[in-house]
């Protein structure tokens, strides 16, 4: 009866950004499939918005070991480096 605060990440199949570094990437939601998202009931017909997220509105770039660490939560973790 009581409820529980957590959150999930889901994972669909890589773009062909995400797919030279990982076999999967986090599920990425456009802004305007958020309120969908959050408010169909049931959540039957969400299956669309598992998709990839366009490569080409992404970009990538090499960032340190500090990203490594799930305890450091500051701002260098997303740095780029040379």
């Amino acid at each position: 009866g009581n409820g529980v605060l957590s959150c999930s990440i889901l994972t669909t199949a890589p773009n062909e950004l995400a797919g030279t570094v990982h076999d999967r990437m986090p599920l990425i939601l456009p802004p305007d499939a958020y309120e969908r998202w959050l408010g169909e009931k049931p959540a039957g017909n969400l299956a669309e918005l598992l998709a990839p997220y366009p490569a080409r509105d992404m970009r990538a770039y090499r960032v340190g070991k500090l990203v490594g660490n799930p305890r450091n939560d500051v701002p260098e973790c997303i740095r780029p480096i040379d």
